[in-house]
């Protein structure tokens, strides 16, 4: 039988262990991500420990570079700050409850983009866009009618402009 230690993030960062299963908040793993990494080889998983589903805020660099840390946390929690092209692969994680995305009109308005958001809108709760002002964007006519049923679950946060060509 195969046993695993369970850890907080500082005692696994005095000694790093074999087989660690880290028990710890969710303020203490984002502040380590740097140094967990290093040692993901020793992380069977990663539990936190939060009192209320904890929201993880991460850049779209950090959803990349960390992505085989969240891949290891074995509780339920949130993410924010996500751009729209890292939603399936976030999402592909059994214990992302939701995520809040983050993103410019240009990125979330591409054909491919939009299916992602299609697919996943059940676990989308916000959408923020990033675009200065009140972006405009142009996108094609049949495109807005295949997506016309899903505009009222977009959950678009600030007011943009779609201008429509044949």
């Amino acid at each position: 039988m195969f046993l695993s230690t369970t850890v907080t993030v500082t005692a696994f960062l005095k000694k790093p262990l074999d087989s660690v299963i880290i028990s710890d908040s969710s303020a203490n793993v984002l502040a380590n991500l740097v140094a967990l990494r290093a040692n993901k080889a020793n992380i069977a998983s990663i539990r936190l420990t939060d009192a209320v589903l904890p929201t993880l805020i991460l850049t779209a660099q950090q959803q990349i570079a960390y992505s085989c840390l969240l891949s290891k946390i074995t509780s339920h929690y949130r993410l924010a700050g996500v751009v729209v092209s890292n939603v399936a692969m976030l999402l592909g994680n059994k214990y992302v409850v939701s995520v809040s995305i983050t993103d410019t009109v240009e990125n979330l308005f591409t054909d491919a983009n939009l299916t992602i958001l299609e697919t996943n809108i059940v676990k989308v709760t916000s959408i923020t866009l990033t675009d200065a002002g009140t972006p405009m964007q142009r996108i094609l006519l049949s495109l807005a009618i295949a997506i016309q049923p899903y505009w009222r679950l977009y959950k678009i946060k600030r007011l943009c402009w779609l201008k429509y060509s044949v």
